[in-house]
């Protein structure tokens, strides 16, 4: 094998990405539903108007 294509990533097509250990292929429709919320989730979390909000409410015990 040539040592180039160790350095190059594999491509699956979107929604149809290898599942995590354990998991049934039942299961990718609500695996996959789980991880949109988590991005928002993350998203909102990092916005500068959530963390303005939490440290005007939380006071300094709650600043990031």
């Amino acid at each position: 094998m040539h040592p180039m294509h160790l350095l190059v990533a594999p491509l699956y097509p979107a929604g149809r990405e290898p599942l995590p250990p354990g998991l049934k292929e039942e299961d990718r429709e609500q695996f996959m539903q789980a991880k949109k919320y988590q991005q928002w989730m993350v998203m909102g979390m990092e916005s500068c108007v959530t963390k303005t909000v939490m440290a005007g409410v939380g006071g300094p015990d709650f600043s990031l």
